[in-house]
C-alpha cells in the first residue's frame, strides 16, 4: 500500500488576502487595461477589486471541471459577457491558479487581437500556465476565507 503524501494546509485570513490583493494592484497599475475577466466564483472577488480600483470594466466567466469517460477537460460558462469586450488588453483573474486549465480554457474564447494578462491570487509554482502575476507561490493546500 502506498502512503499518500499529506499537503501542508495553508489557511488564508482576511487580512492576508487584502494584503495580497493590494500587492497585486500595486503589480499591475500601470498595466493599460481595457477590462478584467474574474474567473468565478473565487476570481471575482479579486477581479471587482480590482477593476473597481483602476476604474475599468469587470466581466465574468465561470468554468466547470467535468469527467467523462475517464477523462478531465473544462468547460467555460457565461462567456456571453465577454462577447462585449471590444478593447485590446484584458487580464484574467484566478483565485487558486493549481495547473492553469481553467485560465488557458478562458483565453481560446478570446479574439486572437487581444492582448491577455494572468493574474492568480495564490499559484502552484509547477503549474503549466504560469500567471503573469501571483500573488503567493505555494504548493500548499489553499483554504480562503470564503471557503
Amino acid at each position: 500500500m502506498h502512503e499518500q503524501q499529506l499537503k501542508r494546509q495553508h489557511f488564508i485570513g482576511w487580512s492576508e488576502f487584502s494584503r495580497l490583493c493590494t500587492k497585486l494592484y500595486n503589480d499591475i497599475w500601470p498595466l493599460h487595461l481595457d477590462g478584467i475577466v474574474g474567473i468565478g466564483r473565487g476570481g471575482l472577488m479579486i477581479a471587482a477589486y480590482l477593476a473597481h480600483k483602476l476604474d475599468v470594466p469587470l466581466y465574468s466567466v465561470f468554468v466547470r471541471h467535468v469527467l467523462t469517460g475517464g477523462s478531465k477537460h473544462i468547460e467555460v460558462d457565461d462567456i456571453q459577457d465577454l462577447a462585449q469586450f471590444t478593447g485590446s488588453s484584458i487580464l484574467l483573474v484566478e483565485d487558486w491558479l493549481v495547473h492553469g486549465q481553467a485560465i488557458k480554457a478562458v483565453k481560446q474564447h478570446l479574439p486572437n487581437f487581444v492582448n491577455v494578462h494572468t493574474l492568480a491570487l495564490v499559484a502552484h509554482p509547477d503549474a503549466k500556465e504560469d500567471p503573469d502575476y501571483a500573488g503567493l507561490l505555494t504548493r500548499d493546500e489553499i483554504h480562503f476565507p470564503y471557503d
